[in-house]
């Protein structure tokens, strides 16, 4: 994390370089509010990102390689994919080449505004593909808002575990969100929130997927009293929850696993290294220190397995030694077992995503089967 650093410098375009003061920052959302005194400097204005349509031209400003000030052009490719539950789910994509360097640099539109804050890659190579993702200004609005009245970020809580409703499942049409599991003692427990319920509501705004829903909760006023509007055993029924404050390290409102996903299990053998026939046993790990990610030049908030090796004629050179492995396939990496429980899980005749840090610069690795 930002704050976990002694000091903070920023560069300016004209090469001065101006202490800063880390005003808040959250993890989650992936942003940081810094301060710096210079009444000469004019911020770019934050356009509503809500506005955005697949399409719209755009430019990526950034540091990619060292070049301070690149300029990519692109288009917008999506404004967030509803059938995904993870954090890509909210993000703004487009094909404006966005390499190392590129991350915290704006996504503008053709006024110069903000409509983005460029975040990460999709890449089979550490560089652009064309599949990049920006934080939506919107987002970045709210965390601002937050971050500076209270130092962090305020959440609201309902206390719901999700997985996407299922073609059919209710009779009627796929819009809605069905609750997998309640969480004792929260806000949709109190409410009478039951798993198998499908929320259709929230406070008279419709919730057509799981990211809608879940920033609706989280942006809600604390201890707000909220209607839902649920279906039960396909029949209308509406409750009242009163909407509390996430608590710390508890995820309040997340996806469920899929049905027929294969989940992590833990692999026959007790060696600290894969040897199951998996599509990562060809890459050997090691647990990743705070010296070794000091070593290494590594984010604060660097979190994973170290490569310290891949055999080189596996078919994964785009992986190299030095390389952290924080995700794979959108499942946390935090250790050498939570590795090897994944990497056991596999199926090695798909593709695998594997979220990366090298050096400072964040990008997502294909895997695909040989």
């Amino acid at each position: 994390m930002v704050d976990q650093v002694d000091e903070i410098e920023v560069q300016l375009s004209d090469g001065q370089t101006k202490k800063a003061r880390l005003v808040g920052a959250d993890e989650q959302v992936d942003l940081a509010v810094l301060k710096i005194d210079n009444p000469g400097v004019k911020p770019l204005k934050l356009a509503d990102s809500d506005t955005v349509q697949p399409g719209d031209f755009v430019l990526a400003i950034g540091n990619p390689f060292g070049f301070e000030e690149t300029v990519t052009e692109g288009i917008i490719s999506s404004k967030g994919r509803p059938n995904r539950s993870d954090f890509f789910g909210e993000l703004l994509q487009t094909d404006a080449a966005i390499n190392p360097g590129n991350s915290g640099g704006p996504l503008i539109n053709l006024l110069g505004e903000v409509i983005g804050i460029n975040t990460a890659i999709a890449s089979t190579t550490g560089g652009s593909q064309g599949v990049g993702f920006a934080i939506p200004s919107n987002t970045v609005r709210t965390a601002l808002e937050s971050l500076l009245k209270q130092g962090r970020i305020i959440r609201g809580y309902l206390g719901i575990q999700t997985r996407g409703l299922q073609p059919g499942e209710t009779g009627t049409d796929t819009d809605g969100v069905t609750v997998a599991d309640v969480l004792a003692g929260s806000p949709a427990a109190q409410a009478g929130v039951q798993p198998g319920d499908v929320i259709r509501k929230f406070d008279g705004r419709e919730v057509k997927n799981f990211p809608t829903l879940r920033t609706l909760v989280a942006q809600t006023q604390l201890n707000k009293q909220v209607e839902l509007e649920i279906l039960r055993d396909g029949k209308p029924l509406k409750v009242k929850a009163q909407i509390k404050e996430q608590p710390i390290d508890n995820q309040t409102l997340g996806a469920a696993p899929r049905r027929n996903q294969p989940q992590p299990q833990t692999p026959q053998q007790p060696n600290d290294q894969e040897t199951v026939d998996s599509p990562l046993a060809s890459i050997h790990v090691d647990e990743l220190t705070p010296e070794r990610a000091r070593q290494l030049d590594l984010p604060p908030n660097a979190r994973g397995v170290l490569v310290t090796d891949v055999n080189p004629d596996s078919g994964v050179a785009e992986l190299q030694k030095g390389d952290v492995i924080e995700e794979i396939n959108q499942q946390p990496v935090t250790s050498v077992s939570d590795y090897n429980k994944i990497a056991g899980s596999l199926d090695a005749s798909q593709p695998q995503i594997l979220s990366v840090c090298r050096h400072r610069a964040r990008s997502f690795l294909v895997l695909r089967p040989r």
